[in-house]
């Protein structure tokens, strides 16, 4: 069960990824591409051939599991509509099909492709920083951080952020030459920004269901992963001092994961 598809849903161009945690370098995607309508067709056609097309993926590769970017909910202008029909076509095609889906905020997605969590970098990052990460992923030039090493780790006296935090922030965008690598290897680092997306989604819900599944721990997740995945908050003053929330995705089944494979 080791095959994620990681999705990033788009009316126009919609990217996915069949992204495969037990290989190593470019061959963890397995395969990847966009589904494009264009704003000729007529609209519920649009989203008929979309939900047809991700139905043919996950029935090819006989998906189990996926992660899914989601469109932003509650607003009520008509493009963000849009994106809600789309987002609930796609639950129909996992709960028919009985695939497990987690659900990423376009934060919480960006948050964790820079891996050092919320306290250390907040700067808003664009699309070409995601596809960059993406393909630094791919060569395996960004070393593995991990949440349990803070306990341990020594902070910088200026910043009050844990060195190693702070190295692996530096190293976030390492250079990266195509030329100097093999054909197959240029083409596959040749990410659009909605297919990067869709690895990232994969990539971290993969990771998402390795944890669900005990096959990871709480210290083995990356800072990022902590933050999203399993975070709580304890208020310390104000009416709700001392109460505890629970604000990670493994605390809200049913609203952003589902696991459908049990479903009736």
């Amino acid at each position: 069960m080791s095959l994620v598809l990681g999705l990033d849903p788009s009316i126009t161009s919609y990217g996915w990824c069949v992204y495969d945690s037990e290989r190593t370098g470019v061959d963890r995607v397995v395969d990847r591409g966009r589904w494009k309508t264009g704003v000729s067709e007529l609209e519920i056609c649009r989203y008929l051939t979309l939900r047809d097309n991700l139905q043919e993926c996950v029935r090819k590769y006989n998906i189990q599991r996926a992660g899914m970017e989601t469109p932003p909910v509650g607003s009520s202008s008509f493009s963000l509509e849009r994106l809600y029909a789309l987002y609930i076509y796609n639950l129909e095609v996992m709960y028919t099909n009985k695939v497990d889906v987690v659900l990423f905020a376009p934060t919480q997605l960006t948050l964790l492709a820079k891996r050092v969590g919320s306290g250390v970098e907040k700067r808003h990052w664009d699309k070409a920083e995601m596809v960059w990460v993406a393909r630094a992923h791919l060569l395996d030039l960004v070393p593995d951080i991990r949440y349990g090493d803070l306990t341990k780790a020594q902070l910088n006296p200026a910043t009050k952020v844990p060195l190693f935090l702070e190295e692996a922030l530096a190293a976030q965008f390492p250079f990266i030459d195509d030329k100097s690598y093999p054909a197959l290897i240029q083409k596959a680092l040749k990410i659009q920004a909605d297919e990067a997306d869709a690895l990232h989604a994969g990539r971290f819900g993969s990771r998402f269901w390795d944890f669900v599944d005990g096959k990871i721990g709480e210290a083995d997740l990356t800072p990022s992963e902590w933050d999203v995945f399993i975070k709580t908050h304890t208020y310390k003053a104000g009416p709700k001092k001392g109460t505890t929330e629970a604000e990670g995705i493994f605390h809200k089944p049913g609203k952003r994961f589902f696991r459908f494979h049990s479903s009736p």
